[in-house]
């Protein structure tokens, strides 16, 4: 297998709790799409009213890349992700070329199901900038892909495809995991690692976290755990919201793209700058309940797992530091 195990890895990481307030996010993440082509059980989309679903306005878009301009520090990452798919976006290639023409993110990355990728878009993203891709397998054959997504495939073309994009990926690394519920055996895991391990840079079996309370409904999960094998602690304070900004297609600014319901909006990029928001007193005070371990029980904070399974960085010890600095 060329693959290297596990999720890929940023270099040159600084101590978070010792940083913050940072002067500008290292990450801005961006729904393209709210419209997705699948419907898997464990995902809030398929159960939305369709009237909330759309894709992000050019003008909306266009403001975010002119308000990175106006950031302290240019981010570290743009990642186009979401509840939806961003492939789907019929402008997604000339998003991707955008952020890259204007240096606007050290890198640019994207969260895929797969599922649209095709020889002749493959090297349309690649061309246009694409640094790093993540794809979400769902399961190994097409009869359990339909059952875990509502939706037939052919997998054979479908990793044909992938295949495609990682024999012609340049500067694109790609990065295939697959949640561990989807290949409970260790002949199933095999086969995951089998057929995409020479045709990925990272590969992995991720457990399943509790990121949407409201639709778990595929299984058990594996105790506390996502990208590691050691049990997790639960952290008080959520890492994520102390160095991204979520612009959700219409707008609206979340801490993270978890929250898909928009319980938390810190602000809307139609009436305010990024940097505004990046400053502003509603993601200050989000930071004190953190600091204060007082998030309110109506928050998509409160009962989100994401936080300490997904993002290894505990910054709890800093507390109280953090809030003589906010």
């Amino acid at each position: 297998m060329n693959a290297k195990l596990g999720i890929p890895v940023s270099e040159g990481k600084i101590n978070l709790g010792e940083a913050v307030p940072l002067p500008a996010p290292f990450l801005i993440w961006m729904e393209p799409s709210r419209f997705c082509n699948i419907k898997c059980k464990f995902c809030p989309n398929p159960k939305m009213d369709n009237s909330t679903k759309s894709f992000m306005p050019d003008k909306i878009f266009e403001r975010i890349l002119s308000d990175i301009k106006g950031l302290a520090a240019t981010p570290k990452v743009v990642r186009f992700c979401g509840v939806g798919e961003s492939l789907m976006h019929p402008k997604i290639v000339d998003m991707i070329k955008a952020v890259h023409d204007n240096k606007a993110a050290e890198n640019i990355l994207m969260y895929t199901n797969g599922t649209l990728l095709k020889p002749e878009l493959n090297r349309k993203i690649v061309d246009a900038g694409l640094t790093k891709i993540y794809i979400s397998v769902n399961a190994l054959n097409d009869d359990d892909y339909f059952d875990i997504t509502g939706v037939r495939i052919n997998f054979e073309n479908y990793v044909n495809n992938i295949r495609d994009l990682y024999e012609n990926r340049k500067q694109l690394k790609i990065y295939v995991k697959i949640n561990h519920l989807a290949v409970p055996t260790k002949e199933q895991q095999q086969l995951f690692y089998d057929t995409f391990g020479d045709i990925s840079d990272n590969i992995n079996i991720e457990g399943i976290s509790h990121i949407f309370p409201e639709f778990y409904s595929f299984g058990e999960r594996r105790g506390m755990v996502r990208y590691h094998n050691d049990e997790s602690k639960k952290y008080q304070i959520c890492a994520t919201c102390f160095k991204t900004l979520n612009i959700n297609c219409d707008g609206t600014v979340s801490p993270c793209t978890v929250d898909w319901a928009h319980k938390v909006i810190v602000g809307d990029i139609k009436e305010e700058s990024l940097n505004d928001i990046w400053n502003g007193e509603k993601l200050r005070q989000l930071h004190k309940r953190f600091c204060l371990g007082t998030i309110g029980k109506d928050e998509a904070c409160y009962d989100c797992e994401d936080y300490f399974v997904s993002d290894h960085e505990n910054i709890d010890a800093y507390a109280e530091e953090i809030l003589r600095r906010l």
